[in-house]
């Protein structure tokens, strides 16, 4: 399932409008509506806010915005399997 179409999903299983989770995202309802239907990328920034506003977990919607883009997916898993990546995710010194 694409990125816009789980964004979609989790909107309507919230009850919510387009516009009921555009505004607080300070988006346009057009630009969220694209973004739905797979016209535009939704901004990083804005994934964590979009879960609270959809009442979902942290990382929740995070892992569907991170698996639409199979170039940063790869730069992920490749820091994922460095020890060093690990350490600093654990909050260890470098």
């Amino acid at each position: 399932m694409s990125f816009g179409a789980s964004l979609r999903l989790h909107r309507q299983q919230a009850g919510l409008l387009l516009r009921e989770l555009a505004e607080p995202l300070d988006l346009s309802v057009s630009f969220l509506s694209d973004v739905e239907r797979d016209y535009r990328r939704f901004p990083e920034r804005l994934v964590l806010s979009a879960e609270e506003q959809l009442g979902l977990s942290v990382g929740e919607l995070a892992l569907d915005w991170l698996q639409s883009d199979p170039e940063l997916l790869k730069v992920v898993r490749c820091a994922a399997q460095d020890q060093r990546f690990e350490k600093l995710m654990r909050g260890g010194a470098r």
